[in-house]
């Protein structure tokens, strides 16, 4: 079984991808606490629902118009970190979560399986 892996994004990034047009990212992130370039994947637990409550570490830096999970069908991902704030840490406490990223891709080697549309309101913890 191919490995699975979800991501976030904007609208134009989504329809783009639901075009067909291969996607195209050459950002290094240069001083973001990350070693990843061009597109930031999560490794998924194959759940789509679980992977968003429990990457609410991402809310705030990532687009959150869309979160697609993917099968991963040959695309070349690096496996790398990125420092986000640790949402049930202190106000400054922060952790490193492992991503895999590309700087291009299509939805031939990155195959979407599930949609979700915001909001994420599963991220928050709100008190009334």
């Amino acid at each position: 079984m191919s490995d699975m892996f979800f991501r976030y994004m904007g609208r134009e990034e989504y329809e783009a991808l639901m075009d067909g047009r291969k996607l195209v990212n050459e950002n290094m992130h240069v001083g973001m606490n990350t070693n990843s370039a061009g597109f930031c994947f999560f490794k998924s637990r194959g759940d789509l629902d679980s992977d968003i409550a429990r990457s609410s570490y991402a809310a705030g830096i990532v687009s959150e118009y869309v979160c697609v999970l993917f099968r991963n069908e040959g695309a070349q991902l690096k496996e790398g970190y990125g420092l986000y704030a640790d949402p049930y840490g202190d106000f400054l406490d922060s952790m490193t979560v492992t991503e895999y990223s590309t700087t291009e891709y299509d939805k031939t080697s990155m195959v979407p399986v599930e949609t979700k549309f915001e909001p994420f309101r599963e991220w928050y913890d709100y008190e009334d």
